[in-house]
């Protein structure tokens, strides 16, 4: 009996092991990136994989805000994200990152009316053919849903975040590469202690069937602190939510050495 304890404690040492190793910081997701002190950048230079920005169609400009009462006018997509990444990607002859195997999201929430909202991120997308004909960087609407129609009718590049807890029709779900939700909505956890069985199966339900779909999956409102990031990727869950951008970096980094 004994015995067999040691193999299975063995055992799940080297699961542990092996899910850790299967990420990278490319699977970590900037939140609210426009915060960080450096946007963009501090998410890119750590090697994240996925930054958000939150716009509004303010006055014929997409603008990049939390609330209304943030907006300036010169916090734009254009000039906070759309232009660094389009020089990172002529630096590297289109790839994101040196790793040519890596890719990059831009996850846009939209804040406003998301129709009109929408149409004017695809206008302004003309102007940097880099981004949207490439097949490293992933442009995802997340947020105020778009109507159905706009979304049967956007073009293959623009991709949209449907949530979890939601069924599509197969002709919606074929335009979402990502499916994502509050936390809070399955399970309640303030990441100061491991999750429960009972959590982990409600948490691996949902993330099998997202991946049985084909799609990544991403909790929001998750804790925010390093046994729920290892947590997190015990569960396979494509990406990471983060506001720490530095801290998971030192986390990553001690993980690998």
């Amino acid at each position: 009996m004994k015995k067999i304890i040691i193999i299975l404690l063995f055992l799940l040492t080297l699961i542990d092991s092996w899910s850790q190793q299967k990420y990278t910081l490319n699977k970590v997701h900037s939140h609210n990136d426009y915060w960080q002190k450096r946007p963009f950048y501090l998410a890119y230079q750590h090697g994240l994989g996925s930054v958000e920005a939150d716009t509004y169609l303010w006055n014929g400009q997409l603008l990049v805000a939390h609330d209304t009462i943030d907006i300036k006018q010169e916090n734009s997509l254009e000039k906070l994200y759309l232009q660094p990444l389009t020089k990172e990607l002529n630096i590297r002859h289109g790839y994101p990152f040196r790793d040519t195997s890596l890719s990059m999201q831009l996850l846009i929430e939209l804040k406003s009316a998301p129709d009109k909202e929408l149409k004017a991120i695809d206008t302004l997308l003309q102007k940097f053919p880099s981004l949207i004909f490439n097949k490293k960087v992933q442009l995802v609407f997340t947020g105020n849903t778009p109507s159905e129609n706009a979304i049967k009718e956007a073009p293959s590049y623009l991709h949209f975040d449907g949530q979890i807890s939601k069924v599509y029709s197969p002709l919606l779900l074929a335009h979402m590469s990502m499916l994502s939700d509050n936390l809070e909505e399955f399970i309640h956890w303030d990441g100061s202690v491991p999750l429960t069985s009972k959590q982990k199966s409600v948490l691996v339900k949902n993330v099998r069937k997202i991946h049985k779909l084909g799609k990544k999956i991403r909790f929001w409102n998750a804790p925010d602190n390093p046994l729920a990031w290892k947590e997190l990727m015990q569960l396979d869950v494509d990406y990471i939510n983060t506001d720490h951008i530095e801290s998971i970096a030192q986390f990553f980094d001690s993980k690998m050495n």
